[in-house]
Protein backbone atom coordinates (compact mmCIF):
# COMPACT_ATOMS: atom_id res chain seq x y z
CA UNK A 1 0.00 0.00 0.00
CA UNK A 2 2.85 2.42 0.76
CA UNK A 3 4.35 1.87 -2.69
CA UNK A 4 0.95 2.47 -4.33
CA UNK A 5 0.56 5.79 -2.51
CA UNK A 6 4.07 6.85 -3.55
CA UNK A 7 3.30 6.07 -7.19
CA UNK A 8 -0.05 7.89 -7.03
CA UNK A 9 1.63 10.96 -5.54
CA UNK A 10 3.87 11.18 -8.62
CA UNK A 11 0.94 11.50 -11.03
CA UNK A 12 0.49 15.05 -12.24
CA UNK A 13 -1.82 14.67 -15.22
CA UNK A 14 -5.60 14.22 -15.35
CA UNK A 15 -6.76 10.61 -14.92
CA UNK A 16 -9.69 8.75 -16.44
CA UNK A 17 -10.31 5.40 -14.74
CA UNK A 18 -12.89 3.19 -16.42
CA UNK A 19 -14.18 0.07 -14.68
CA UNK A 20 -16.57 -2.67 -15.73
CA UNK A 21 -19.22 -3.29 -13.07
CA UNK A 22 -18.75 -7.05 -13.46
CA UNK A 23 -14.95 -7.13 -13.53
CA UNK A 24 -13.70 -10.25 -11.77
CA UNK A 25 -9.99 -9.45 -12.20
CA UNK A 26 -9.81 -6.00 -10.57
CA UNK A 27 -11.55 -5.44 -7.22
CA UNK A 28 -13.18 -2.21 -8.37
CA UNK A 29 -14.54 -1.13 -4.98
CA UNK A 30 -11.13 -1.33 -3.34
CA UNK A 31 -9.41 0.18 -6.36
CA UNK A 32 -11.80 3.11 -6.63
CA UNK A 33 -11.52 3.79 -2.90
CA UNK A 34 -7.72 4.00 -3.18
CA UNK A 35 -7.87 6.47 -6.09
CA UNK A 36 -10.60 8.58 -4.48
CA UNK A 37 -8.77 8.79 -1.15
CA UNK A 38 -5.59 9.95 -2.82
CA UNK A 39 -7.21 12.48 -5.16
CA UNK A 40 -9.99 13.72 -2.84
CA UNK A 41 -8.74 17.32 -2.87
CA UNK A 42 -8.30 17.63 -6.62
CA UNK A 43 -10.39 17.50 -9.77
CA UNK A 44 -7.77 15.49 -11.70
CA UNK A 45 -9.59 12.17 -11.23
CA UNK A 46 -12.60 11.00 -13.22
CA UNK A 47 -14.06 7.57 -12.49
CA UNK A 48 -16.54 5.83 -14.79
CA UNK A 49 -18.28 2.55 -13.94
CA UNK A 50 -19.66 0.80 -17.02
CA UNK A 51 -22.82 -1.20 -16.48
CA UNK A 52 -22.91 -4.57 -18.23
CA UNK A 53 -19.14 -4.64 -18.68
CA UNK A 54 -16.37 -6.96 -17.58
CA UNK A 55 -12.60 -6.47 -17.46
CA UNK A 56 -11.35 -4.78 -20.60
CA UNK A 57 -14.68 -2.95 -20.94
CA UNK A 58 -16.18 -5.80 -22.91
CA UNK A 59 -19.97 -5.98 -22.98
CA UNK A 60 -21.69 -8.72 -21.00
CA UNK A 61 -25.39 -9.53 -21.04
CA UNK A 62 -25.26 -11.15 -17.60
CA UNK A 63 -23.91 -10.25 -14.19
CA UNK A 64 -21.17 -12.85 -14.49
CA UNK A 65 -18.06 -12.92 -16.63
CA UNK A 66 -19.41 -14.28 -19.91
CA UNK A 67 -16.64 -12.93 -22.11
CA UNK A 68 -16.48 -16.06 -24.22
CA UNK A 69 -20.09 -15.97 -25.36
CA UNK A 70 -20.30 -15.02 -29.03
CA UNK A 71 -22.95 -12.36 -28.44
CA UNK A 72 -20.79 -10.63 -25.85
CA UNK A 73 -17.57 -10.16 -27.85
CA UNK A 74 -17.76 -6.39 -28.26
CA UNK A 75 -16.89 -3.30 -26.30
CA UNK A 76 -19.50 -1.88 -24.00
CA UNK A 77 -21.21 0.97 -25.92
CA UNK A 78 -20.79 3.29 -22.93
CA UNK A 79 -16.99 3.10 -23.31
CA UNK A 80 -16.76 5.45 -26.30
CA UNK A 81 -19.17 7.88 -24.68
CA UNK A 82 -17.09 7.96 -21.48
CA UNK A 83 -13.89 8.71 -23.39
CA UNK A 84 -15.40 11.30 -25.74
CA UNK A 85 -17.17 13.15 -22.91
CA UNK A 86 -14.17 13.20 -20.57
CA UNK A 87 -13.01 16.72 -19.81
CA UNK A 88 -9.22 16.39 -19.88
CA UNK A 89 -8.76 20.09 -19.08
CA UNK A 90 -10.79 20.32 -15.87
Amino acid sequence: MIQQKKILSEIGCPILNIYGEHDVLVPIGKNIKLWEEHFKNTSKLTIVRLKNAIHGCMYTSTSICSRYNDDDEKFNPELKEAIVNWNFFK
